[in-house]
């Protein structure tokens, strides 16, 4: 008296069962694809200083020379990155921090005082604190 239930083959029920489930994944990545909308561009430059701040247009080349704290920084917007080309503080760590292209990223100078920031758009980030 064994069970055989291990012997037993597919049926056209099962086969309607599973058809239906991969139809419903494929719908459901066809829906997701659709409505969820992708991650905007950036959209501007905040550059922070001590005494001003000042927005500048990420999609377009620009190149700036900021003075502060009584250090020179000479930057670079290109079509979506900023970066410190050079400049003449001390430790040069802004120049070292590379491009940045992203929303909510960063660079900072702290003996010049300058905070370069990206914003608008849509961040990677679930959420920023501080």
């Amino acid at each position: 008296m064994g069970v055989d239930f291990m012997k037993k083959s597919f049926c056209f029920g099962d086969v309607i069962v599973y058809g239906c489930i991969v139809i419903l994944f494929l719908l459901s990545c066809v829906c997701t694809h659709l409505f969820l909308s992708p991650n905007e561009e950036p959209s501007e430059v905040l550059l922070r200083s001590p005494t001003e701040t000042v927005r500048y247009p990420i999609d377009t080349y620009t190149e700036l020379c900021v003075e502060s704290n009584g250090y020179t920084l000479y930057i670079t917007i290109d079509n979506g990155c900023v970066f410190v080309k050079q400049t003449d503080c001390p430790n040069h760590l802004c120049r070292s921090q590379g491009k940045i292209s992203k929303t909510g990223q960063s660079i900072v100078c702290i003996p010049a005082g300058l905070i370069i920031t990206i914003e608008g758009g849509m961040s990677d980030a679930d959420i920023i604190v501080g």
